[in-house]
């Protein structure tokens, strides 16, 4: 991760969450400052201004007890005067204070692993772009962190699988010796074995996002996600006022696959993670019509069927393939 200083600004109400937030923060190589930091008889209000000065990216940590606190808003709003890089950060399902809504967000409400995965990922690219290549580095962190605990059961099983090739199935085992898998190659498939037992959209998802488009189940995982996205409907991706309720998680550019959160126009085939829920509708005699009780989900998986524009606003609404 980029040597660069983040910002911490949070409730109290809210310490027990958030600091678990930056102990993954820290240990994935980031930089961070928050209020234990200030020495006892220092200043505090000086502390916090220096503090916000000199770091690079501010994260604000939204929720009730948040929204309420006078400091927070102070924080953030001496961040916003200094230009700094703001990401909010949700951990309750409240609505976003004014002068952040434009801001790109992240969702710790439902799945917050994996939230934890894309925010390291933005963290990593500020430019908000992640190839292949640097997807896997992520995929080495979360690789690393399960080693401890798969890594001996994984030498027994490939162990395993060797004997019982070389008794059963290569009749002649003088002629070449197996070719063992690498400490990577064994955890991705492991991973590979839970993502299909689980066999949700959720699982192969985060199969990718851990083991980037290069890996050899990419298409497969892909194609996994697609056949539990049988229904179809319209939603609004941006609306009138330029805002977004959802961001490109895997989509093709120049021919290559990329994994980031992307809020570029989409395209045909792109899969979308929703960061707000949003109504579904159809379309009944050239109106959006709603569907009722059809609702896409914060952080649910879609993909993109037909992108289409609303003729009379800046909204842009696309047909997309959803899971209920």
């Amino acid at each position: 991760m980029s040597k660069q200083t983040i910002f911490i600004s949070y409730a109290h109400a809210n310490s027990e969450e958030v600091l678990e937030i930056i102990k993954k923060l820290t240990d994935a190589g980031s930089t961070i400052w928050y209020d234990a930091f200030i020495k006892p008889g220092s200043d505090w209000d000086e502390s916090i201004e220096n503090a916000i000065k000199s770091s690079d990216v501010v994260l604000v940590f939204l929720s009730k007890a948040a929204n309420d606190s006078k400091n927070v808003k102070q924080e953030y709003s001496f961040a916003i005067d200094q230009q700094k890089t703001i990401i909010p950060i949700f951990i309750e399902s409240v609505e976003a204070p004014f002068r952040l809504r434009l801001n790109q967000s992240f969702y710790f409400t439902e799945n917050k692993n994996l939230a934890v995965q894309n925010l390291i990922l933005r963290l990593q690219s500020p430019d908000g772009i992640y190839k292949a290549k640097q997807a896997s580095a992520l995929s080495k962190f979360v690789s690393k962190l399960k080693e401890s605990i798969r890594y001996v059961v994984g030498v027994l099983v490939l162990f395993l699988i060797v004997v019982i090739y070389l008794v059963f199935f290569n009749g002649d085992t003088t002629t070449e010796e197996p070719t063992q898998m690498t400490t990577q190659e064994s955890t991705a498939y492991d991973d590979w074995q839970t993502a299909t037992s689980e066999d949700t959209v959720d699982a192969y998802y985060e199969y990718i996002i851990n083991h980037g488009v290069s890996d050899e189940n990419f298409e497969v995982a892909m194609d996994s996600i697609n056949l539990f996205l049988t229904y179809e409907g319209y939603v609004e991706y941006r609306n009138q006022n330029d805002e977004f309720s959802f961001y490109r998680a895997v989509f093709a550019e120049d021919n290559e696959y990329m994994i980031s959160e992307d809020y570029k126009k989409p395209e045909e085939g792109d899969l979308l993670v929703a960061i707000k829920s949003k109504n579904v509708y159809t379309i009944e005699n050239g109106q959006y019509v709603t569907l009722h009780d059809e609702i896409i989900s914060i952080d649910q998986i879609v993909r993109v069927t037909e992108v289409l524009k609303y003729e009379e606003s800046a909204a842009l609404w696309l047909k997309v393939a959803y899971e209920k």
